[in-house]
């Protein structure tokens, strides 16, 4: 009677869920998918992805994930007005596990999209499901993620943040150069989960709407948002734009492109040069951190393996 009851909840939740402003608008936004559906594949890993305007990142991160073992990823490009979607088809003639789609929803709505990408992953065979960002490389302390999923019992795991930095203000942060990392992780977390018929991701990754278990994190994630200044200032503009074309979402959300995309070209400079040395943290609000310098981290199999951040 139990499982019957949670079949039933869990019918009703996806059918609610397909029916909310929201994923509808999502829906309609993506493009086609030629993904077979199948059973769940026990312990397999799909990871799926929103990006825009991240040609100079995202093959990093795809190449990084593939190389940690995930069975697939799908991503999905929004609106990208640079060579994005360019590197993001030529990733996938490469390797068959890339699956890329047009997103052409103008509003932000991360939280519905990430959620119905998701259930297409649940659908294709995912048994578990990791959000990526296209500037984030998840890792596993000990194993690759391919691994640590497979022998994972929890339904629910999170990943703490570390922030890179370029080694110097007129430099980048790229995996395969020297950077500066945090050796402390940031206050919020990122989310990965079983795959179900479906989950209502939170925005920005952090969360899954009304999940009330502990948050131990014992994945972790090296975060190339900050790459260099002209890729500061296009972020902030685009997250600006794409809050501009949503409604329903807290003020909260993206609060920090909003103040930054506001200051003039030499207030923007001044940010990032603050920023980059260290005399001011990430959004402003957090105690400094101690950071090192670390090499093409893109090399490392797993989490820290030479224990530079220790």
């Amino acid at each position: 009677m139990v499982d019957l009851v949670g079949a039933l909840r869990a019918r009703v939740q996806l059918a609610r869920a397909l029916r909310s402003r929201e994923v509808s608008l999502a829906r309609r936004g993506f493009g086609d998918l030629d993904l077979p559906r199948s059973a769940t594949v026990p312990g397999s890993v799909w990871a799926v992805m929103l990006v825009r305007d991240e040609e100079d990142i995202v093959g990093s991160t795809l190449d990084h994930l593939l190389a940690q073992g995930v069975a697939g990823i799908i991503v999905a490009d929004h609106g990208s007005t640079d060579d994005t979607w360019r590197v993001l088809r030529q990733a996938a003639t490469r390797d068959g596990r890339v699956h890329v789609l047009r997103d052409a929803e103008p509003g932000f709505y991360q939280g519905a999209k990430t959620s119905y990408l998701a259930r297409r992953a649940f659908l294709a065979g995912a048994d578990w499901v990791v959000p990526v960002d296209a500037d984030e490389h998840w890792y596993a302390v000990d194993d690759d993620l391919a691994t640590y999923f497979g022998a994972q019992t929890a339904d629910v795991v999170w990943a703490d943040m570390h922030e890179v930095f370029p080694a110097t203000a007129d430099g980048t942060a790229r995996p395969d150069a020297a950077v500066q990392v945090e050796t402390e992780h940031g206050a919020v977390a990122k989310v990965a989960f079983r795959a179900r018929p479906w989950v209502w991701v939170g925005e920005g990754n952090h969360t899954i709407r009304g999940w009330s278990g502990d948050r131990v994190a014992d994945l972790r994630i090296l975060h190339y948002q900050y790459r260099s200044i002209a890729q500061f200032r296009a972020k902030n503009r685009r997250g600006v734009e794409g809050l501009s074309r949503t409604t329903g979402l807290s003020a909260d959300v993206g609060s920090h492109w909003v103040e930054q995309a506001a200051m003039d070209e030499d207030q923007q400079q001044q940010r990032w040069s603050e920023l980059v040395s260290g005399s001011r943290e990430d959004f402003g609000e957090r105690e400094r951190r101690a950071r090192v310098r670390v090499d093409a981290p893109g090399r490392w199999p797993t989490w820290d393996p030479s224990g530079e951040l220790r």
